[in-house]
């Protein structure tokens, strides 16, 4: 009685893993917030992740390939706020420059990225949702987006657990990717709930 109650939010970080070493020619791209990680020329599903979340998200990668011949490239995003920051700017110039031929309309960076290629986006990150969802507005095409991020309250598990938990492990990851082909036409229901059941 008359106590204050406090929550607290636990991500899954602080997790020791070996660091590849950088490809070529992304410095732009990981100051700006993302770049191309793992390039696939068939994909028709684009996956960001961000954090210790980018190897799960790589691992749903392998598993929409070899499991469902479903081509996916996967993003590493350094910053969804970046990248968000970058689409406000990109916005205010263009509203405050209503004028411009249309070759100096300013682009979003993450728009620039995902321009060329075609598909569902699916994000995953150990932070909650709203972060990932940043950048919707941005998207080229207005195209199907999903955002999985730990939203909730004061759990304690281990990682593996707090992943499943929070539907951020590659399991969930590929889960998102195949419902969002399937309102796409691409793939059936059936086959969402065959991985649901599997997984």
């Amino acid at each position: 009685g008359g106590g204050e109650r406090i929550f607290y939010y636990l991500t899954i970080m602080n997790e020791n893993y070996v660091q590849p070493p950088m490809p070529e020619g992304v410095e732009e791209g990981i100051c700006r917030g993302m770049y191309l990680l793992q390039e696939d020329a068939q994909a028709s599903v684009q996956l960001l992740g961000s954090g210790v979340i980018l190897r799960e998200v790589q691992k749903a990668a392998q598993i929409l390939k070899d499991e469902y011949a479903i081509h996916a490239n996967v993003w590493s995003v350094t910053s969804f706020n970046e990248l968000a920051r970058d689409g406000m700017q990109c916005e205010l110039q263009n509203r405050l420059h209503p004028l411009r031929d249309e070759a100096e309309i300013q682009v979003p960076w993450v728009a620039q990225q995902l321009a060329n290629y075609q598909g569902v986006v699916v994000a995953a990150t150990d932070y909650m949702r709203a972060y990932s969802e940043q950048i919707r507005a941005y998207l080229p095409d207005s195209r199907p987006y999903v955002s999985l991020g730990t939203d909730g309250f004061g759990r304690s598990d281990t990682r593996e657990q707090l992943r499943h938990f929070f539907e951020v492990n590659r399991y969930w990851v590929t889960v998102a990717a195949l419902k969002s082909l399937a309102d796409d036409g691409v793939v059936t229901y059936d086959v969402v709930a065959q991985a649901l059941a599997k997984y």
